[in-house]
């Protein structure tokens, strides 16, 4: 039993400190103001800013990390620049490089939902949503099924 426990701590210690899917309450989701769909779906166009060096030292702060123990992370926007994201401290957490879904594996999911933002298949709404609920169940969906599917809130 107690090692059962200590297994459940160190599952909830990982999830909280830069896990898989970021902690929302240090990391909810932010976009920059009115972005219209053609500039979204222009593969040219360049939104948000690079994160600003105050921005990351917030962000590794909120999920203590220094720059000394960062390595292991990137810092990426939860809602992609493709979506509108923006570079604000409630749209950056700590993403694992390396392992069965680091980031590599959410910037297919994002170039997945832009697609079908930009051929109808879902609103930015609906794409922004999904994104911040799960981006792991939104890849399972729509990038190893390769199907479209609806979430209605």
């Amino acid at each position: 039993m107690k090692h059962l426990s200590l297994l459940l701590v160190l599952f909830l210690f990982t999830l909280a400190f830069g896990g898989v899917l970021p902690d929302t309450t240090k990391t909810p989701g932010d976009t920059v103001g009115n972005v219209m769909l053609m500039e979204l779906c222009n593969p040219d166009f360049l939104i948000g800013q690079p994160i600003s060096s105050t921005t990351r030292a917030t962000v590794l702060k909120r999920y203590g990390l220094t720059e000394a123990t960062s390595y292991p992370y990137i810092l990426d926007l939860l809602i992609p620049c493709n979506l509108g994201g923006s570079s604000e401290v409630k749209n950056v957490w700590p993403q694992p490089r390396k392992g069965d879904w680091s980031y590599w594996k959410k910037n297919e999911l994002e170039k997945k939902l832009n697609y079908l933002v930009c051929n109808a298949k879902l609103s930015v709404k609906e794409a922004r949503h999904i994104i911040v609920s799960d981006w792991i169940t939104a890849y399972k969906v729509f990038v190893l099924q390769d199907t479209t599917v609806h979430f209605y809130y």
